[in-house]
């Protein structure tokens, strides 16, 4: 299958090359768009994420109003003859919804907790920016402030109620932190930063205010412009720009050269926005697995374009050798019979008799076509030929493959006959050598009767060397032609 390619090696060698300089090329345009797409993804996730935390929030704080919505007309509908009965009913509200403060604050000032007065109330400026608690009509929240008694941020779920001649709030406060339960499974595994801004850019839930105050009430965004680690002044005017409408968006900006992304919502209470901020590790990791990825596909193409190189030039020394081979070959054989040549033969045998073969007993016969010029001339240079390859067919008949046979030259023949122990051995060969032979064309049905004559030397009755053996090996050959051809001759007789 691989023939007709390595016709063209030459081009594919330059394709492969090729090939591997583009997925290079390929590589480094690959790595700029892994980045970029590693950006959308995670800008996609991080909205994801934001998109869900709000409404995560939102629920959390309807079902916190419908609570306290509850539980203000509940006990509006109560007789309370003393300030002691408010407190224990507040106490057994506050037990029973598993929050810490219940408390119920009048329109003129008076206060009534679950504690008696053991905890400290919303701060003045909580109240005071309802401008006149009469004045709230449905449930709200108040702003958040942080409790020296508990240690903890707090915010307020004000629902209007009325007990008896007594009208107010009934105010039911949680701590901020809660709200990292629920935001738990929605940091990425730890690859984003989920933190609640007021519309001024101040900090309500952040890294910190889960257990302590550190970055309560401090104006997040204008920390980070002056520490001149997050955002430039651009961007953070943009985003206050954005939390003071109430309009959502999406940022990014660089810590120490590296992208950072923020998306930010509002709620749909109290004007709080809710920050999603991706590290800039979990954005590294992840474009640092894709090029890892790319790169080991890159190895991979190009061990497959090697491997394909390698095949190829396997397949074309494969085919060399193979040229290289039939030329060998060619070269040793003679071109009209297909058996050995002079010169090969000559050579295998001299080799042979040197090593091999230099303690057994062997024979030498040189064979002749009789009358062969006759035949030439009677039936022409192609009916000879096909007769030179006729004997060729008989001889390889005749004799073992491993014996040697070959061509002199003409219509002279040579077999060295291997390990041939006794002269009945040879003699018996020879009678086979030189029974009649003939030729039938297959076209005209005409047959061309030939009979050949033998002349034998005997290694090392006759001579150790492959001349001396040639030389009388031919000596019997002439005695055989002489008497009368179509027979057989010993050099050791004459």
């Amino acid at each position: 299958m691989f023939k007709r390619y390595v016709k063209y090696e030459k081009a594919i060698i330059a394709s492969v090359f090729c090939a591997v300089f583009l997925i290079f090329c390929t590589l480094l345009v690959f790595r700029e768009q892994v980045n970029r797409d590693v950006r959308n993804d995670m800008k996609n996730q991080i909205e994801a994420i934001q998109k869900n935390c709000i409404r995560v929030l939102n629920n959390e704080m309807n079902s916190l109003i419908h609570l306290n919505e509850t539980a203000a007309d509940f006990m509006s509908g109560l007789d309370f003859e003393s300030e002691s009965d408010i407190i224990q009913m507040l106490d057994n509200y506050a037990r029973s919804g598993h929050v810490k403060q219940a408390l119920f604050l009048t329109y003129d000032g008076h206060l009534y907790t679950n504690y008696a007065g053991e905890i400290d109330p919303p701060p003045e400026t909580v109240i005071k920016n309802y401008n006149g608690l009469s004045a709230i009509r449905g449930s709200t929240f108040s702003p958040p402030w942080y409790s020296e008694e508990f240690q903890q941020i707090y915010f307020g779920v004000l629902s209007p109620m009325v007990l008896g001649e007594r009208k107010g709030l009934l105010i039911t406060t949680y701590p901020v932190s809660d709200f990292y339960s629920l935001f738990q499974n929605e940091f990425l595994g730890g690859a984003a930063e989920i933190g609640i801004l007021d519309r001024n850019g101040s900090t309500i839930l952040g890294r910190q205010t889960k257990d302590h105050k550190n970055e309560f009430g401090i104006n997040a965004i204008d920390e980070l412009i002056d520490s001149g680690i997050i955002f430039s002044a651009h961007s953070a005017d943009g985003m206050l720009h954005d939390f003071k409408n109430g309009v959502e968006g999406f940022s990014s900006y660089y810590v120490k050269g590296t992208e950072r992304l923020c998306s930010y919502a509002p709620a749909q209470y109290n004007g709080w926005y809710i920050v999603v901020l991706a590290r800039e590790s979990i954005l590294r990791k992840q474009s640092t697995q894709i090029e890892r990825h790319g790169i080991w596909l890159t190895i991979k193409l190009i061990a497959i374009m090697v491997i394909l190189l390698a095949i190829i030039l396997a397949v074309r020394y494969r085919e060399q050798k193979q040229v290289r081979e039939q030329l060998q070959k060619a070269a040793m054989l003679d071109g009209l019979t297909g058996i050995l040549n002079r010169g090969t033969a000559e050579n295998q045998i001299i080799s042979y008799l040197k090593h091999e073969g230099k303690d057994r007993h062997h024979a030498v016969f040189l064979i002749d076509i009789d009358c062969f010029k006759g035949i030439n001339d009677t039936y022409g240079h192609i009916i000879g030929d096909t007769i030179l390859r006729e004997l060729s067919r008989h001889l390889t008949e005749c004799f073992s493959t491993s014996d040697i046979i070959g061509r002199m030259g003409g219509d002279e023949f040579i077999v060295l006959f291997k390990n041939c122990d006794t002269a009945e051995m040879i003699q018996k060969k020879a009678k086979q050598l030189t029974k009649p032979l003939f030729y039938k064309d297959q076209k005209t049905g005409q047959s061309v009767p030939f009979t050949i004559s033998v002349g034998i030397s005997r290694y090392a009755e006759d001579g150790n060397a492959f001349m001396e053996l040639y030389q009388n090996a031919d000596e019997a050959l002439y005695h055989t032609k002489q008497n009368g051809r179509n027979g057989y001759s010993f050099a050791a007789k004459l």
